[in-house]
């Protein structure tokens, strides 16, 4: 016996535009973190720990 699995439904579009909303979000962040870094680095190692520093404190 041959059994056919029927393909899921496709995702709801309001999740599709919010998780690719929070996706984009979260590149931002990341972008943004790593330019602060960047940027830190060029002024020193005290400096450079700060940004790390700082995104941990709440």
């Amino acid at each position: 016996m041959t059994v056919v699995e029927e393909p899921a439904p496709p995702l709801p579009l309001s999740y599709v535009s919010w998780l690719s909303g929070f996706t984009v979000g979260r590149l931002g962040d990341a972008s943004l973190g790593f330019a602060l870094g960047w940027v830190a680095a060029g002024m020193g190692g005290t400096t450079a720990a700060l940004p790390p520093a700082a995104h941990r404190t709440p």
